[in-house]
């Protein structure tokens, strides 16, 4: 019933199911019609007759047409119904959904389709998230190494600025060595240069007397 109602609710939209019902509706219609001229050929009428016989057999017809579409509707619509609603949950990314439906036909082979692709979606689900898991995996484990590393150039550049300073405070050693030995040096010399001085004094004191 509810598909009859919206076959007519959005008539100005095309419609596969208003057209099978106009299809069920215009054959009753042409049958009720076409029975009474056919039987028009061996039945005598009585006044008045005809016209009731040819009203009863169109209302006749076009009650047929309405029974077959109710009966095409309760037999095989809501089986594509169902179809249709495990597709839709398809495309809402709920892949849980499953056709039950048996009919060795093509309607069959459509729900068994349905079922395949659900199935193999999540699969497929499964997969992606496996390989995500051992993707962060992989992840971490690459983090802890890139911190190991940090830590370790760290300690390698904190030993590297230990060398640099105690080759900078032995090089100020060095220097304060040499400017000390040159001092000494210079103090030597000039202790010499004084002692020479006072021999050449004792030597003209002692010339003088």
């Amino acid at each position: 019933m509810d598909n009859f109602n919206m076959t007519f609710m959005n008539y100005n939209k095309p419609s596969i199911l208003r057209k099978m019902l106009l299809v069920f509706l215009g054959f009753g219609f042409f049958m009720g019609i076409s029975f009474p001229l056919f039987a028009n050929l061996f039945v005598e009428w009585k006044e008045g007759m005809l016209a009731w016989f040819v009203l009863s057999c169109i209302i006749a017809g076009i009650s047929i047409g309405v029974f077959n579409y109710w009966l095409l509707n309760y037999m095989l619509l809501n089986r594509l119904k169902r179809i249709g609603e495990v597709a839709n949950a398809i495309s809402n990314n709920d892949v849980s959904h499953n056709c039950s439906l048996i009919s060795f036909d093509f309607i069959g082979d459509m729900a068994n389709s349905f079922n395949l692709m659900s199935e193999n979606l999540r699969n497929m689900i499964s997969q992606i998230s496996d390989v995500s898991s051992h993707l962060n995996q992989s992840a971490n484990e690459m983090v802890s190494v890139t911190h190991e590393t940090q830590n370790g150039v760290s300690r390698q550049q904190e030993g590297t600025q230990m060398v640099v300073s105690a080759i900078g405070k032995m090089t100020n050693t060095v220097t304060e060595m040499s400017n000390n030995t040159f001092a000494a040096s210079e103090a030597a010399e000039k202790a010499n240069t004084a002692t020479h001085d006072g021999s050449m004094v004792v030597q003209d004191t002692v010339s003088s007397i």
